[in-house]
């Protein structure tokens, strides 16, 4: 599932860099209603509000589905943006999939009435929400990367594809993380603090080497921890999961936790290829630091791979 230079689960492909796909740009669907207002399918209620973070600054959007907002100033750009204060979590993805799907707890069977999902440009072919969704679900060996019966709503979604993720953004009135200031990046723009949202996070504003700091802990939980027959992980995380600097001390489990898709792809001969944070490359410490990245193919599910939303 990871390119080339990632664990033995991976796929390798990839071929030297090409152009960027112009993944920010939207085909329009119509107006969906709320989803906040519709349960997930199988009648529970998601415990996804259990994460401790301070209320959203009031110049981020509130009552957006999904995690609250933090507000973050870039030390470089001097602009302000917002990002999820926390992962997606399986709760939340569940009642994005109740908007489209007759009983995502059952089937991915589309509503006739529903309508046509948001979605990228280029993202035609996903003819799926359903994460992990096929003859043999990514999930298959890391059950709780995602649970079609909703059993783990506080933990991290996983096995969702690219355009899935836009998607869901796209529909909670948010985007997925990329350009500061709004639209996709090139992929070797994912590590400077200036332009890439979700690095300037990670970094404190291109301060730390890690997203909790400068100092590898190695109870900190990486990606690559999700191993075969691995555990997914609470979207709230532990304290030691987040920054020590203002405002990203409210921000929890990037840089750890599980890996993120970032709006930075290539269109390369064989595939299109989308960013992923954090990878660690092949040789290289198993350590959560922000500039570690990798490419995965946009089509792929993969059960160390989640995501989070920004909003301008």
């Amino acid at each position: 599932m990871w390119s080339r230079r990632i664990s033995p689960l991976v796929l390798s492909l990839l071929l030297a860099a090409a152009g960027t796909c112009s993944c920010g740009k939207v085909e329009a669907g119509p107006d969906q209603p709320a989803p906040s207002s519709i349960p997930p399918a199988d009648g529970s209620t998601p415990d996804v509000d259990a994460v401790d973070v301070q209320s959203p600054p009031h110049s981020c959007p509130s009552g957006l589905p999904g995690p609250p907002m933090v507000e973050v100033v870039p030390t470089h750009a001097g602009t302000s943006y917002c990002i999820d204060s926390r992962e997606v979590s399986q709760g939340e993805y569940f009642t994005f999939l109740g908007v489209f799907l007759e009983a995502p707890t059952v089937s991915a069977q589309k509503k006739a009435d529903a309508g046509e999902w948001p979605a990228a440009q280029g993202c035609e072919w996903n003819l799926s929400l359903m994460p992990g969704y096929g003859d043999e679900p990514c999930y298959s060996q890391a059950p709780s990367a995602f649970s079609q019966k909703n059993k783990y709503p506080s933990f991290a979604v996983a096995c969702v594809n690219w355009c899935s993720a836009y998607s869901y953004c796209l529909w909670a009135g948010k985007r997925l993380c990329g350009r500061i200031g709004g639209g996709a990046l090139s992929v070797p723009e994912v590590t400077d603090p200036a332009k890439a949202e979700w690095f300037n996070v990670c970094s404190q504003g291109g301060k730390t080497t890690f997203g909790y700091g400068d100092v590898y802990n190695p109870d900190v939980p990486t990606p690559n921890h999700l191993t075969v027959n691995g555990s997914g992980l609470w979207a709230d995380s532990p304290d030691q999961c987040r920054g020590t600097l203002s405002p990203f001390d409210k921000i929890q489990g990037i840089g750890c936790n599980v890996a993120e898709w970032q709006d930075a792809c290539e269109v390369k001969p064989a595939a299109t290829l989308c960013s992923v944070h954090i990878v660690a490359p092949t040789g290289m410490p198993d350590e959560p630091r922000c500039e570690y990245h990798d490419e995965a193919m946009q089509q792929r599910p993969d059960p160390r791979i989640g995501f989070r939303c920004c909003h301008d």
